[in-house]
């Protein structure tokens, strides 16, 4: 049962950070017309470093399946860094 338990947690986990990468990837990165630059390489999209901020819950498990999570995406991703909370 622990293991059923374990691998929803882990399916759980994976597909909120799907839906996020997905939803973050999808954004223009381009500029609205009459804006502003501010010179941020995130908001130009000029492949500058950019840090994100992952919330998980507190078990113990699903911070594990998070922690593997981020790890996979950073190595893939060398220039994004997340944070998990």
């Amino acid at each position: 049962m622990h293991a059923l338990r374990s691998r929803r947690t882990l399916l759980t986990v994976a597909s909120i950070a799907a839906v996020a990468l997905s939803i973050a990837g999808c954004s223009s990165g381009g500029r609205t017309p009459g804006a502003s630059s501010s010179g941020d390489s995130a908001a130009t999209g000029d492949g500058g470093k950019v840090s994100l901020t992952f919330l998980t819950s507190g078990n113990p498990n699903t911070i594990k399946a998070s922690d593997a999570l981020v790890k996979a995406f950073e190595a893939a991703n060398p220039n994004i860094t997340i944070k998990t909370e």
